[in-house]
């Protein structure tokens, strides 16, 4: 099945309907590893959806450093929240971090879509809705004091989410550190502190337990 069928702004719908819906309205566009996908200030015409791949969302601060604002994954819109802004605009750099295809539906088309289905309408408001949220819990994470305090409330917020103190961790510590702005050391650093707590136990890999309790009152400190 097209991977598209799983996206979430066709939530509710038969692969039919969507096939019926699309055909003819999307092209398809193919990245290699490192090539940008849309550069920071290039217009943001048409909806893009990821179908293959791993793209970042990643901006450089006054210093250089990469911060990454977000990652995105098949079949997820990316960076929707642009699309209908009055200045659409990419705020950030689009880069291909895998081999990568992206299926684009024109801003025109897709906008037709909305205004006569109503079950896309809800669901693109809903998806919208939820990366801005994404987007406010991100510059919380960002204005936190120190890197202990950022990586407490990464792990509260896998907590949250997870709903059990045992998980998995997605990111890797690079890609954690490119997500705070800090350096790989720094954030070893700060893993340790909270290890030394008793707020998180690494088990093997990236297989963590949380003591709720602990690391809840380390976000207080």
């Amino acid at each position: 099945m097209d991977p598209i069928h799983y996206s979430p702004v066709f939530a509710g719908l038969t692969p039919d309907e969507i096939d019926r819906l699309l055909d003819g309205h999307t092209q398809e566009k193919y990245f290699r590893k490192g090539d940008f996908v849309l550069r920071r200030g290039e217009p943001y015409k048409s909806l893009l959806i990821l179908i293959k791949g791993e793209v970042h969302a990643q901006m450089n601060n006054c210093r250089g450093d990469k911060i990454i604002i977000a990652d995105f994954h098949p079949p997820k819109p990316v960076i929707s929240t642009t699309l209908f802004a009055s200045d659409n605009r990419s705020p950030v750099d689009l880069l291909a971090i895998t081999e990568s295809e992206v299926t684009a539906i024109s801003k025109e088309y897709f906008t037709y879509l909305m205004q006569t289905n109503s079950m896309i309408f809800l669901n693109t408001t809903r998806h919208i809705s939820d990366r801005a949220q994404f987007l406010v819990n991100k510059i919380n994470v960002l204005i936190y004091g120190t890197i202990k305090c950022k990586l407490v409330n990464y792990f509260i917020d896998y907590l949250d989410r997870n709903g059990s103190a045992e998980f998995d961790i997605y990111h890797s510590h690079q890609h954690l550190a490119d997500i705070f702005g800090v350096t790989r050391p720094a954030l070893s650093r700060a893993f340790i502190q909270l290890e030394e707590m008793g707020a998180i136990i690494k088990h093997s890999g990236k297989h963590y337990w949380v003591n709720e309790k602990i690391l809840r009152a380390a976000a207080l400190v």
